[in-house]
């Protein structure tokens, strides 16, 4: 084998693991932005409704149901991992680690701007995804999120809740939807998943 062809060889299976990967990775992000905004709008309602600040301890069933869902899953589909697998696995069990302990943090010890790191958190994730998967618009949306989430301190109170599950639309829901159509795509020209 010429030095070319090996190059060709090791750039198609790279091409093909960053393909199987974008086929599997819409649904983890509009499952995971769904629930985040569902339980935003869930938990901004119970704290105006009620008044009762002991409704936030709602946000820690995200990462439990996120975490359910993906051992589920993984147990369902055995399959090989590749750089791709790992690298962006690392990213988000690193990404959810952090918001969940930011959150803890604020809720038992002293309060600062939650909303806002783990909007920066989360869309700093999605950047890195998108680098790592060289998928353009996903890391360019997580790029305008982390801009956009400077933002979330300006709006008064509770109500910082609501800008939260408009973010999540756009950094999860929408970008999922779009590599879900990717993978549709992929799918039809390819004929397997």
């Amino acid at each position: 084998m010429t030095s070319e062809e090996s190059l060709e060889l090791i750039s198609r299976m790279l091409r093909n693991a960053q393909e199987r990967f974008v086929r599997g990775l819409g649904t983890p992000f509009i499952l995971s932005g769904y629930l985040t905004a569902a339980m935003s709008l869930a938990v901004w309602y119970l704290l105006k409704t009620t008044g009762d600040e002991r409704w936030n301890f709602l946000w820690f069933a995200i990462p439990v149901i996120i975490l359910a869902w993906v051992l589920l899953q993984s147990a369902k589909t055995p399959k090989t991992t590749t750089f791709f697998d790992r690298a962006v696995g690392q990213v988000w069990i690193i990404t959810g680690a952090c918001c969940t302990l930011v959150s803890l943090y604020a809720f038992f010890y002293r309060p600062f701007p939650v909303m806002m790191v783990v909007s920066l958190l989360l869309f700093a994730g999605e950047a890195i995804t998108g680098g790592i998967l060289r998928l353009r618009y996903v890391q360019t949306i997580g790029i305008i999120g982390i801009l956009l989430s400077f933002g979330i301190p300006f709006i008064g109170g509770i109500n910082q809740i609501l800008i939260f599950p408009v973010l999540l639309l756009l950094a999860m829901v929408i970008p999922g939807h779009i590599m879900n159509a990717q993978a549709r795509k992929m799918v039809q020209r390819d004929g397997h998943v």
